[in-house]
């Protein structure tokens, strides 16, 4: 975590990617997270703290973490195969106004891969949180990459990003 505090570079990719957040939300755009198991669990939980509340009382932001529909994934991963669940999801769900914040700790998680290619593609704005190798992630999209190798460390890092994000955003669209 001392790593962490030191690195200026994160918190200004950070406060960049909350700039294009905020941008993208007054558009009318929205904020979407994906990531597979405790990475997922995180994008549930930050989408709800835009959707709910972080640190003030607000109207909701748009907000939304893929997969977190149960029969969707299930069904699509049952027919299609697990790596197109979230793929299918966002090709319906997210639009290139919208940003899209990939969480991987490797970096190399196929579905979250494609996601973003595909949204790239397509002209919108990603951006993922990795471990430090950053992973073939980073050769999509601009990685902010958690100082760690170890998956705990990194997810734990991961959070502090996104409570970070989460901050900023609320802020900005306060101002």
């Amino acid at each position: 975590m001392a790593d962490l505090a030191s690195d200026s570079g994160a918190a200004r990719e950070l406060a960049a990617l909350a700039g294009e957040c905020i941008s993208a939300l007054k558009a009318g755009g929205k904020v979407v997270f994906a990531g597979n198991g405790g990475s997922f669990a995180q994008a549930q939980h930050l989408a709800a703290e835009l959707v709910g509340r972080f640190r003030t009382d607000r109207p909701p932001i748009a907000s939304l973490a893929l997969g977190s529909n149960g029969p969707a994934l299930t069904a699509i991963s049952n027919d299609y195969g697990y790596e197109d669940a979230i793929v299918r999801e966002a090709a319906v769900l997210v639009s290139p106004e919208d940003v899209l914040v990939l969480l991987t700790t490797s970096g190399n998680s196929a579905n979250v891969c494609e996601v973003a290619r595909r949204h790239v593609a397509a002209g919108g704005r990603a951006a993922a949180w990795t471990g430090s190798s950053g992973g073939t992630i980073a050769e999509v999209c601009p990685a902010i990459r958690a100082p760690a190798t170890d998956t705990a460390r990194i997810q734990e890092i991961h959070l502090v990003f996104g409570h970070t994000l989460c901050h900023l955003i609320e802020r900005g669209l306060a101002e």
